[in-house]
C-alpha cells in the first residue's frame, strides 16, 4: 500500500488527488488553510468558485479514496519529518514555501528509499542539486518537475536525466487559466 502525501489543496492538488483516487490510490491531501480549493476559494472574486460546488467536489474526491487535513501546515502541525518518513511519494502543490526549499539533502535524507517526488508548486520549493545527487544515488527513484528554479531551465544534467519527466511549466496554460492571468493583470491595472 503506497503512502501519497500531496502539499496543497488548490486545483492543481486537488486534480492530483482526484486522478490518484480514481486509479485506485488513497492519497493524504494536507492544506493549511481550513478550506480547499486555493485561488478556487481564496483568490480573484470573479473567479472564485461557491462553496458548495467545491465542497462537493471535495466530498467525491473523498468517497474515491483520498482524505483532506485541513488546517494543517507542513512544518508545524505535522512535522516534515513525519511526513516525509512515510510517503513513497510527495507531490508539492503549494505556493513557495518560507525558510528555503522544502525539499533539499536535508530533507531528502529523512525520506523513504526510492520515493518520487513531483513538484508542479514553485521551482523554489526544489533544491535542484540536492535532487540530482539523490535521483544519482537512487535515494529518490524519479522525479516529475513542471516548475524550476530558473526558467527555462538551463539544468541539464537535471531536466535530461532518464528518471525525470518534465515539463516547461505548462501547469497554466490551459484556456481558462490565461483568462484567469489576464483578468488577473486587469484587476491589478485598474487598482493602480
Amino acid at each position: 500500500d503506497q503512502k501519497i502525501a500531496i502539499i496543497g489543496a488548490g486545483p492543481a492538488g486537488l486534480s492530483c488527488a482526484f486522478y490518484l483516487a480514481e486509479k485506485g490510490y488513497k492519497p493524504i491531501v494536507f492544506e493549511k488553510n481550513e478550506r480547499p480549493g486555493g485561488m478556487l476559494t481564496y483568490g480573484i472574486p470573479s473567479f472564485k468558485l461557491q462553496k458548495d460546488v467545491i465542497e462537493a467536489e471535495v466530498e467525491i474526491i473523498r468517497l474515491m479514496g483520498a482524505e483532506f487535513r485541513y488546517g494543517v501546515e507542513v512544518g508545524r502541525d505535522v512535522t516534515l519529518d513525519e511526513l516525509l518518513e512515510k510517503s513513497d511519494f510527495i507531490s508539492l502543490h503549494a505556493p513557495a514555501l518560507p525558510g528555503g526549499p522544502l525539499v533539499n539533502a536535508d530533507t531528502i535524507a529523512k525520506m523513504k528509499d526510492g520515493v518520487c517526488i513531483i513538484n508542479t508548486s514553485r521551482g523554489g520549493n526544489v533544491d535542484e542539486k540536492a535532487l540530482l545527487e539523490a535521483l544519482n544515488s537512487g535515494k529518490v527513484r524519479a522525479a516529475g518537475l513542471d516548475v524550476w528554479a530558473e526558467e527555462p531551465s538551463k539544468n541539464h544534467d537535471l531536466y535530461s536525466h532518464p528518471m525525470v519527466s518534465c515539463t516547461p511549466h505548462i501547469g497554466a496554460q490551459t484556456v481558462e487559466a490565461q483568462k484567469r492571468i489576464g483578468a488577473e493583470i486587469v484587476e491589478i491595472i485598474s487598482k493602480m
